[in-house]
């Protein structure tokens, strides 16, 4: 299991193990498989590129391997380095907002569970609440838990 926070700074490397650069963001699709990266690069003249779920070989603490990466990456738009759902409202059934969600957990590429705030109070009282992927539904302002 992996946080979406840790993520960010991962190095990133090619299948020779040399390192491309770091991640600087990340994106999943609304059923909760991973989109993509946004990375950048190393080097004298550093960019943002996007590399794609189906160029990952593995997520790891320390590192993230790609499988192939002799296509070339496409330039990352500049709101490329957001982080997906990351403060998006997750409602109850009743529309009683329950928080924001502060961060994902990942596991094979796949978002299983939201890290939700309810305010810099609640979270210090009584810790953040996780709710898992599959007991919510998107809608426009955010998800709703079954």
């Amino acid at each position: 299991m992996l946080y979406g926070r840790e993520l960010v700074g991962l190095p990133v490397f090619d299948m020779n193990k040399k390192q491309l650069g770091v991640v600087k963001g990340y994106s999943a699709e609304t059923c909760g498989s991973m989109k993509s990266l946004t990375v950048t690069t190393q080097g004298l003249f550093t960019k943002d590129i996007l590399i794609s779920a189906q160029q990952i070989a593995a997520i790891g603490k320390k590192g993230i391997y790609l499988k192939d990466f002799e296509q070339k990456p496409a330039k990352a738009p500049k709101n490329a380095a957001g982080n997906s759902f990351v403060g998006q409202k997750v409602f109850d059934s009743s529309g009683r907002c329950l928080g924001d969600i502060c961060d994902i957990m990942l596991e094979n590429q796949q978002v299983y569970a939201f890290e939700i705030s309810r305010g810099i109070y609640e979270d210090l009282c009584s810790g953040r609440q996780r709710v898992n992927f599959s007991e919510l539904h998107p809608c426009e302002q955010g998800f709703i838990k079954n």
